[in-house]
Order: C-alpha cells, then structure tokens, then sequence
C-alpha cells in the first residue's frame, strides 16, 4: 500500500525521485531519492514520526500525503485524506 501511494503521489505532482525527496526534506531532516526509490519499491516504509512531522507542519498535498501513508501503516488511528489514499487502502 505505501509503495502505491508514494508513486501515486510522486506522479501526481510531476516530479522525479530527487524533486520529491527535496519537497519531503523538512526542519533538517532530508530525505535521499534512494529512501523514496525504497518505499515505491516497497522495501522500506517511511518513517512513523516523520510522517506525523509531516503531517503536522505542512498544509499542502505534502500533509495529505503524510496522513494516507500513516493510514496504511495505522489504519486503526488514521484515515486516508484523499482518493489516492482511498484507492490504495481499498486496492484498487
């Protein structure tokens, strides 16, 4: 499920592995094309607290973003914020 919301999202706003790490890198923390590489091939998840930084310190598709990713690894205490969320949750 993470790995197709973070290629969803990816492709949604146009940009490469690099572009969207740099759009991801907040308060110092940077994230590597390579991390992103990892979680669109499902190898990694993104991590937990980072998703709720994310979540807590942006208002764009980044914050949604952070929410439908924290979704699939908690979907007991989240719910997906837009239909890439949606879809990934429901598998389609």
């Amino acid at each position: 499920m993470i790995d197709e919301i973070v290629k969803a999202y990816r492709l949604d706003q146009k940009m490469t592995l690099r572009d969207f790490a740099a759009a991801l890198s907040i308060d110092g923390q940077t994230i590597s094309y390579e991390a992103i590489r990892k979680w669109e091939n499902g190898r990694f998840k993104p991590n937990y607290y980072f998703l709720v930084a994310l979540s807590m310190k942006t208002t764009d598709w980044r914050r949604d973003f952070a929410f439908d990713c924290l979704s699939a690894i908690e979907p007991d205490n989240f719910v997906p914020v837009s239909d890439i969320g949606r879809s990934a949750i429901r598998g389609d």
